[in-house]
């Protein structure tokens, strides 16, 4: 406390001042507090809120700009490749009850159906999403990458494996036997992969299987082709795409009568395009210059798969085409994977949510600063906006290879990874 001739300054926890009380019980200082308050000349102001400013987050560079630069090898990652874990060891092996537990860069997801039976017996136009049980938690988990695609194990421990544990619950509830879990593009490539996966061994007893980028296409199509009312029009159409766009790349695969005839990676996916975004910019970049760079990225970024691609991917008949992904799902405008499954999506369509995706975009932040502090800060508390920007950088990416590849509407798919590898190990023809 200072004094000088009028003036009374009192630095401190005003709830602990007026609180405090001498050995008799009385609160000698609350009436102080009281007549400062309640005085015309006088002020209560609170450090937090008037002095001190919000310290600008700074835009972190030490993430990756690529997520896509390994592949597995099966014949020489066997320690990477055990997809199995039994979580009731007495159980029938005949006939276990299943789930999948699916690790991709943005989240981890756990599928189980609810009545096995009904599932194996239905037909195509039968497939009900109510048939399943489906969690999934955003996990970021691409954003554990750093430059040199290092997972940072503290990150993955705070942000992954708590899902992790917490699907494994869940699992043990509902009386699984046998869950068949996976990994995708973050972990695929990640240069600690073999601490990865012997880190979640050890915390949780679950093994993983980390894909290949060829398996993943093949069971990411069996789930559209075992769910969708296209199906026969699909099967005979001579030219079939399928788009894969997820955090750390985009997969493009052409099927004939429904055999994989090639499939093609462009490094760019979601969470590396907003990784992209931040590490090409500063505090002060406007927006709209940011989302510029980032559909330039991707036209660069095609040319170069569009040289190197073979002779499979072109046609002279119109392509069937199905897709899947955070970005085009979520551009249905569908409020769940049921609503957006088998919805067929135009450019005119495509263009339209780029247009409301950036108008809103705009509307709330004026600099990448300010899309860096949401990022990192409240991009789980707002998810209509985080889709915003999942939508507005993802989306571009469509329109080039519709244009390119003769690409009239897009199928798209509300199933995925998780739903092609249950139906694979439910049906006893997966590739063990």
């Amino acid at each position: 406390m200072s004094r000088a001739k009028r003036l009374l300054i009192i630095v401190g926890n005003s709830a602990h001042y007026s609180a405090y009380k001498n050995k008799d019980g009385e609160a000698i200082y609350k009436n102080v507090f009281d007549s400062i308050k309640n005085n015309p000349n006088g002020r209560v102001i609170r450090w937090e809120h008037k002095l001190m400013k919000k310290r600008p987050r700074p835009i972190s560079k030490n993430r990756s700009a690529n997520l896509n630069t390994r592949d597995i090898n099966p014949a020489t990652d066997g320690h990477l490749r055990v997809i199995e874990t039994w979580l009731r060891p007495c159980a029938d092996r005949n006939n276990p009850k299943i789930a999948v537990l699916e690790l991709s860069t943005k989240a981890v997801k756990c599928l189980i159906g609810k009545d096995q039976d009904v599932i194996r017996n239905a037909k195509v136009d039968e497939f009900n999403f109510q048939n399943f049980i489906r969690n999934a938690n955003k996990t970021e988990t691409g954003k554990g990458l750093n430059s040199q695609n290092e997972m940072d194990m503290r990150y993955f421990e705070m942000n992954v494996l708590p899902t992790i544990r917490n699907w494994k619950r869940v699992m043990q509830a509902e009386n699984v036997d046998i869950v068949y879990t996976v990994a995708t593009a973050a972990y695929r490539t990640a240069r600690n992969r073999d601490e990865i996966v012997s880190f979640i061994k050890d915390k949780t007893g679950i093994n993983v299987r980390i894909l290949s980028k060829k398996e993943e296409s093949v069971s990411t199509m069996f789930a559209y082709l075992f769910s969708s009312r296209y199906k026969q029009e699909m099967l005979t159409s001579e030219h079939v795409i399928m788009i894969d766009q997820g955090g750390g790349s985009t997969e493009v695969s052409v099927f004939r009568q429904n055999d994989l005839v090639n499939s093609y990676s462009i490094n760019l996916g979601t969470t590396a395009l907003r990784n992209i975004l931040f590490l090409d910019s500063d505090r002060n970049t406007p927006v709209e210059e940011a989302l510029s760079r980032s559909d330039q990225k991707i036209k660069e970024r095609l040319v170069t798969f569009y040289k190197n691609m073979g002779e499979a991917m072109t046609s002279e008949t119109e392509s069937f085409c199905i897709s899947v992904g955070t970005a085009i799902t979520h551009a249905t405008g569908g409020k769940n994977n049921a609503a957006q499954h088998d919805r067929v999506m135009t450019r005119e369509k495509i263009e339209d949510c780029i247009n409301t995706c950036t108008e809103a975009i705009l509307s709330q932040f004026d600099t990448v600063g300010d899309l860096n502090d949401f990022d990192f800060e409240a991009s789980k508390g707002n998810k209509k906006l985080d889709d915003q920007i999942t939508m507005r950088l993802g989306l571009p990416m469509f329109l080039s290879l519709m244009d390119k590849f003769n690409i009239k509407e897009i199928h798209v798919s509300g199933t995925g990874l998780w739903y092609g590898i249950y139906l694979q190990y439910l049906h006893n023809i997966s590739d063990k």
